[in-house]
């Protein structure tokens, strides 16, 4: 990454389409009434929140319950799988806070079942794997028909994610048992028909029309160590996968909850349960004791304007790509359009649409636009992190990350800071020394805090 990179952030702004590939917003503006009222519903209980944090939010809850039901033709057979962060300062934008609403919202239509438990990347593939329990040929036949009925939507999920900073520095350490999620998330992201896993303790772990709806939420502090310009997450398509809701470096709103306590009205609730069940239940059949998933499905198709609009867009972003020396984010660009037109399809299939029209996908771009300059945000910020961060010495980052997390073991502060343990430990000795900080047993390992 060149000097000067740091020196002029004025290039990272997002650029305007091209006239061609601009549509006329207010085509959009009753594309999707649920997501209006979603996210007025959302602003009040959460006030204090980033806006775009209100509609990505309303965006998982659709993605999750589509639960790859739903489908276009469109080259190959797209599903409306989004997997989207929440980026903020802790304590400013009230990430969590406004996620909370979105996965409430899910459990208050009865499909919390579909919502997978934080995990590692072995855990994940085993839970969304199809496999018969011990014993299943005893059972009666209302029992294994309860059973058939519980795994339908074993493998097509939503994960949300409070502490992904946390995952995600994880995963890049090559020891940590986290670090397989830098191949799995991109595998489920692709909708394949079914994916594989062999393991010796497990055997084998078939998941079968994997699919995968991620919502999570970190800051920029946390994304630093893997999400800086010129990180290979960038490049390897990774990073290119995922929606990124942003703030500008401005000051959060100043709303305050309304009186009395949540509750979601049966608006949002009853208008997602008629459509799960519009939707139809996979089957589950048991053939020589092999079980075997027939996916409900709901075939859309693209109106002729959408397809025209669709290349216009994706052209235009090809003009931006030119146009920006910043490679990084190229990745990113080329998949905007397959991410308006997934989001084209929680419109049209919510509204009971066989067609996703002009409006469906005019109102899919605009929403999407929204996540391209918020991922410009969060890359000026992230390199503006980097930056302040180089000219810091080892003991400063040291510090800061104590003070910032808490107590911390070697590895831990490692993970946080990307610093090699021998640099850490040789910074916690002087530290320690200087009675800046203070080593506390834990077990067979020993956490450092900083001193009162």
């Amino acid at each position: 990454m060149s000097p000067n990179y740091y020196a002029n952030f004025q290039k990272c702004i997002a650029k305007d389409l091209p006239e061609y590939a601009r549509l006329d917003l207010t085509l959009g503006l009753d594309a999707c009434p649920w997501l209006d009222e979603y996210i007025k519903f959302s602003r009040q209980w959460s006030p204090r929140a980033y806006d775009l944090y209100h509609t990505a939010c309303g965006l998982f809850v659709l993605s999750t319950v589509a639960a790859r039901r739903v489908t276009v033709p469109f080259g190959k057979y797209r599903y409306p799988n989004l997997t989207i962060l929440l980026v903020g300062r802790t304590g400013m934008w009230t990430k969590s806070t406004t996620a909370q609403i979105a996965k409430e919202l899910i459990e208050e239509c009865g499909l919390g079942f579909l919502l997978l438990p934080k995990c590692t990347p072995e855990k994940m593939i085993s839970l969304m794997s199809l496999k018969l329990p011990e014993g299943y040929d005893g059972f009666s036949i209302t029992s294994q028909n309860e059973f058939k009925k519980n795994v339908a939507f074993i493998g097509q999920r939503g994960w949300y994610f409070d502490e992904a900073g946390m995952l995600f520095n994880a995963m890049r350490r090559s020891d940590s048992p986290m670090a397989g999620f830098h191949s799995v998330l991109r595998i489920l992201d692709d909708n394949e028909n079914t994916y594989q896993s062999a393991t010796i303790g497990r055997g084998l772990d078939n998941v079968q029309f994997p699919y995968l709806a991620f919502l999570g939420c970190t800051t920029p502090s946390d994304l630093q160590q893997i999400a800086y310009p010129g990180s290979p997450y960038w490049s390897d398509g990774f990073f290119a996968r995922y929606l990124f809701a942003v703030p500008p470096e401005v000051d959060p709103p100043m709303g305050r909850f309304p009186e009395g306590e949540r509750q979601i009205p049966n608006s949002l609730i009853l208008p997602i349960k008629e459509w799960h069940e519009r939707l139809g239940m996979s089957t589950v059949e048991i053939k020589e004791y092999a079980p075997t998933v027939e996916l409900a499905q709901t075939v859309l198709s693209c109106s002729q304007e959408v397809i025209e609009s669709y290349y216009q867009y994706f052209d235009g972003l090809r003009v931006l790509i030119k146009s920006n020396s910043l490679n990084d984010l190229d990745g990113n660009y080329t998949r905007f359009p397959e991410v308006a037109l997934r989001i084209s399809i929680l419109f049209a299939s919510l509204g009971n649409c066989p067609v996703i029209t002009l409006s469906h996908w005019t109102k899919a771009v605009a929403i999407t636009e929204e996540f391209r300059k918020s991922l410009h945000n969060l890359y000026v910020q992230i390199g503006k992190l980097k930056n302040q961060n180089k000219s810091k010495s080892t003991k400063e980052k040291v510090v800061d990350t104590l003070v910032k997390k808490g107590n911390l073991t070697v590895r831990e502060i490692s993970q946080q800071t990307g610093l090699y343990v021998k640099d850490i430990e040789s910074a916690l000795n002087e530290l320690k020394d200087e009675s800046v900080v203070e080593k506390i047993p834990e077990g067979k390992t020993f956490r450092f805090r900083l001193k009162q």
